[in-house]
């Protein structure tokens, strides 16, 4: 799905909080790009979180009173509006407490946030105003950029590389130096752009402790979310290179093989997750380079590492006589596919 699209993702534990357990929740956490939010929006606003009410059973919306401060986009004569979101996810959740300054993105019922969600940290102080609304937006995002706080200041370098995307990129790597891992992982958007050098460094970094240990599935503390942010952020990069529809390749023009070596190196990761990721990413490459690491993977434990390796080398064979299975047939006869491809594999030049 394209970052022009709502991206949703299900998640079993929809809402973490420091110092909680998850709660289980079966409703869908919409996580909506910033240009998307800006697109969808008929009213933008500035402003400041005058109360929430929170929804009055699992996956309920919950209701919010902003007082603005200033519109960024579209008109309201209102001094304070009333909005109804999902709470999920702890940006989402960190943005809308009470007295937080924030970025609000309203749809055209006047009542909903975008998507449900579509909220922004902001700073404290506000940017000089302008007229055109994605200037206005920007400004106020260059400004949280700056914010004391580093969560408000990583959502809206977040929202930059959505709203900017290549354009974004001097900003994103003043980011790479960060001792937080949830504002370093920044560095994941530098990857989409097509940044070798950026793509190197996370993998380095996702090669050693606490990444090739796993990555924590509640968060209990500030190093806990940390660690979770910056997977989460890991794992979105890498399925941006998973082509699916198998059309054009999604390698970064500029980096091909690079990106093509470094990925192999991640899909040896002993993080599970991290390992099934780069796999799949490689799909998406369809290189010749790629093929031995698929190769050996026709073996792993992993259904879904085993399924994306055959798949990649069934294309790859391109045989008339032979269709490359869905998931479902290649569950009812997983041997047969995995014997075809392995076969054709042998018959290839090293």
């Amino acid at each position: 799905m394209s970052d022009n699209h709502l991206r949703i993702y299900v998640f079993a534990t929809a809402t973490i909080l420091v110092g909680l357990s998850a709660t289980v929740d079966a409703r869908p956490c919409a996580q909506v790009p910033a240009d998307y939010a800006f697109s969808e929006a008929t009213l933008i606003v500035k402003g400041s979180v005058a109360s929430t009410i929170p929804g009055t059973s699992p996956g309920a919306d919950s209701t919010g009173m902003i007082r603005i401060e200033r519109v960024l986009k579209g008109r309201t004569v209102l001094p304070v509006i009333s909005v109804s979101y999902f709470l999920c996810g702890t940006e989402y959740s960190y943005a809308l407490q009470q007295g937080r300054s924030i970025i609000a993105f309203i749809d055209a019922s006047g009542r909903q946030l975008v998507g449900g969600t579509a909220v922004l940290a902001a700073s404290n102080r506000s940017a000089r105003a302008l007229l055109e609304p994605k200037a206005a937006l920007r400004a106020e995002l260059l400004l949280a950029v700056r914010d004391a706080n580093p969560k408000t200041a990583r959502s809206a370098v977040g929202a930059l590389a959505e709203l900017d995307r290549q354009a974004s990129v001097e900003t994103l790597k003043q980011y790479a130096d960060a001792k937080d891992f949830g504002t370093r992982f920044l560095l994941t958007w530098l990857t989409r752009f097509g940044e070798a050098d950026a793509f190197d460094e996370v993998a380095g970094i996702v090669s050693e402790a606490p990444f090739s240990d796993g990555c924590p599935n509640t968060i209990r503390n500030d190093s806990d979310e940390s660690l979770v942010t910056a997977c989460d952020d890991l794992f979105k990069a890498l399925r941006s290179f998973d082509e699916r529809g198998f059309g054009g390749s999604t390698a970064p023009p500029r980096a091909d093989m690079r990106f093509v070596d470094t990925m192999a190196m991640l899909a040896q990761s002993k993080n599970r997750a991290i390992h099934r990721a780069a796999i799949g990413a490689l799909r998406g490459f369809k290189s010749r380079a790629a093929f031995p690491v698929l190769a050996a993977a026709l073996d792993d434990p992993d259904e879904n590492v085993r399924f994306d390796s055959m798949f990649t080398l069934c294309m790859a064979m391109n045989a008339p006589d032979v269709k490359c299975p869905g998931w479902v047939l290649f569950k009812q006869d997983e041997q047969q596919y995995i014997g075809r491809v392995r076969a054709w594999w042998n018959t290839q030049t090293p």
